[in-house]
């Protein structure tokens, strides 16, 4: 029985530099059509042979399958109507996910420092009210002003390992499971999440951590309070360490390589089963909190880490051995000893 093809969901259309290109959310990748291609794949919501394809849209058979290397055309379900089976899509609106997709390409603008800046201060006219002094760090504030005033990211690290108790420290001071009702989907952690649903997921890629095999991917299981080892990866080192490069205004920063990365993925449908329109926007926000917390975390603990935002979601989640339909990643967190002493009031990096 010949494959029939129907045109893959989640594609969205724009206009750029006069220029007509589509984005598929299901693979990322990014295409410049014809209208005379546009027509055809309007055309072909229902499943359909190649041949037919081409015969009912007057179009070369050699152009049908290009389309289908790539994956513009998919393979249609039985009744040549529905989408492949794929609960990984059950969840996301189009949009969303060519928003998820595009983040793998986030990097610096290029030419960022040629254009003009955006005001880094906002004033408004108006009345004023002082607002009275508080206690400063100057060792008379309370220990957690102190932490949130020394916070930085902080991207030298020496070549010092983590011992597995400070690592536990971290993941379980940012992220463990208080508490939780499994039948809602809902559970309460030292960061919030909207709706309680608690999307993200963290990888330990340790680098130099005693107790823990370098680079074997480690999931940090929040409610037995475990790390389960998954697989072996020299890649994924590689791409985050190259995405941070990129992301960094200062690359040579990066150079000294952390003690552990923490890979930060989510299972995307805890939250887009609940919240429709604003769920993908709701995750990036639970990636914030979690990254503030571990942020915090480390610096009481007297480590230095940085957050990382860019990164190939899937290739990182192939590497993980997930399908980025239903998991992916959304950032990382750097973490080790840091190279020199921490400041006491000045600034290192933001």
């Amino acid at each position: 029985m010949e494959i029939t093809y129907r045109r893959a969901p989640h594609i969205c259309l724009r206009w750029e530099g006069g220029a007509l290109l589509c984005t598929s959310g299901l693979t990322g990748r990014e295409f410049r059509l014809s209208p005379g291609v546009v027509r055809l794949l309007d055309g072909v919501d229902a499943g359909a042979t190649p041949p037919e394809i081409a015969r009912r849209t007057g179009v070369p058979l050699a152009l049908v399958q290009g389309l289908i290397d790539s994956e513009l055309l998919v393979p249609a379900a039985v009744d040549g109507t529905d989408d492949p089976a794929d609960p990984g899509t059950a969840y996301w609106n189009s949009y969303e996910l060519v928003l998820q997709r595009l983040t793998g390409r986030g990097r610096r603008r290029r030419d960022y420092q040629e254009t003009p800046m955006p005001s880094p201060r906002r004033r408004h006219p108006g009345p004023t009210v002082r607002l009275p002094e508080v206690d400063g760090p100057d060792g008379t504030s309370p220990a957690f002003a102190k932490v949130l005033a020394s916070r930085r990211s902080r991207r030298v690290f020496s070549d010092r390992a983590l011992s597995l108790s400070e690592l536990a420290a971290l993941l379980l001071g940012a992220a463990v499971v208080a508490s939780a009702d499994e039948g809602r989907g809902v559970s309460w952690r030292p960061y919030p999440s909207g709706g309680g649903r608690h999307p993200l997921e963290i990888y330990v890629l340790p680098l130099r951590v005693n107790g823990l095999r370098p680079k074997v991917v480690y999931h940090f299981d929040p409610v037995d309070r475990r790390l389960v080892s998954l697989v072996e990866s020299d890649a994924i080192g590689a791409t985050l360490t190259d995405a941070a490069s990129a992301m960094a205004d200062d690359p040579d920063t990066v150079n000294n390589a952390p003690a552990a990365m923490l890979l930060l993925t989510s299972c995307f449908g805890r939250t887009l089963w609940k919240y429709e329109y604003l769920g993908l926007t709701t995750v990036y926000k639970d990636v914030g909190c979690l990254t503030q917390t571990l942020y915090l975390q480390s610096t009481a603990l007297g480590l230095a880490g940085y957050a990382v935002g860019g990164g190939p979601e899937q290739a990182i989640a192939r590497g993980l051995g997930v399908d980025c339909m239903e998991e992916s990643y959304v950032g990382a967190f750097f973490v080790g000893h840091p190279d020199e002493p921490r400041p006491a009031s000045g600034r290192s990096a933001p």
